[in-house]
């Protein structure tokens, strides 16, 4: 009974969030517009103003991207307190799903990207010595990447076995999720394939999902894991839209 009232409380915070994401409108009035500087103002006083506040059109296209991702790490921790001290842990973890397709490219030896080095979460695996990285690798917690890595695993697999062990009930008999993983796995693994990959019609297709999940697994645990995916891929949405106006002034928007 005490967790059934502490969820239907979450889930009251989880709605008002859930309600204020960008409606339908409000991205193709921002997918119109070609500049960086209008794109910001109208993001600036709309629905994702928390998400792009101090950002101007001087605001480089690395600068943007760390900015968002460390203003979800920053969400997730908010959020990872609404479920208790028992969830945390697997809450905290959502943090290291945006890291997977950086992290499976050091794995690989692939050369160094220099933005790499400006994320705190990123760079103590930042190394051309291979010996060096693979101790920052297994003197931390993303040492079960290094050797899912090392045994051929695929580390969004990996990632998903320590989120089962970080819960505190079983999700194997859990529907919600379960239909929750089997929803992301697709989407991480062609992450790590293949990022710059445009996904455009994958995102979508996972949103329209995500979001009749939330209805369904309403007042669960889940729920606020389903509306962590939804952030993430609104983010992802902003990231694009705001990337491509830096790099390429030029642009005139799309046409509506």
């Amino acid at each position: 009974m005490k967790n059934s009232a502490h969820f239907a409380y979450v889930q009251a915070r989880l709605q008002s969030r859930h309600g204020a994401r960008p409606k339908v409108l409000e991205w193709r009035r921002l997918h119109s517009i070609g500049d960086l500087g209008n794109y910001l103002q109208v993001a600036q006083r709309g629905s994702l103003s928390e998400w792009v506040v101090g950002m101007n059109v001087n605001t480089h296209a690395h600068e943007i991207e760390l900015t968002l991702r460390q203003r979800f790490r920053s969400y997730v921790d908010a959020l990872s307190h609404w479920l208790g001290h028992d969830w945390q842990p697997a809450v905290m973890w959502v943090k290291r799903l945006i890291d997977l397709p950086a992290l499976n490219h050091l794995l690989t030896g692939l050369p160094i990207n220099n933005w790499m080095l400006d994320d705190p979460e990123l760079k103590p695996f930042v190394h051309v010595n291979e010996n060096q990285r693979t101790e920052a690798f297994i003197h931390s917690e993303c040492k079960v990447f290094f050797y899912a890595y090392q045994n051929q695993q695929r580390l969004p697999d990996a990632w998903y076995i320590e989120f089962q062990k970080r819960c505190p009930l079983d999700i194997n008999n859990d529907p919600g999720f379960l239909r929750l993983w089997k929803a992301f796995a697709r989407r991480l693994q062609a992450q790590c394939d293949q990022p710059d990959e445009n996904t455009a019609l994958a995102r979508e297709s996972l949103e329209d999902e995500l979001n009749a999940s939330f209805r369904r697994f309403s007042g669960t645990p889940v729920a606020l894991f389903i509306h962590l995916g939804l952030i993430a891929l609104d983010l992802e949405k902003l990231r694009g839209g705001l990337v491509h106006r830096s790099l390429f002034p030029e642009y005139e928007g799309e046409q509506l």
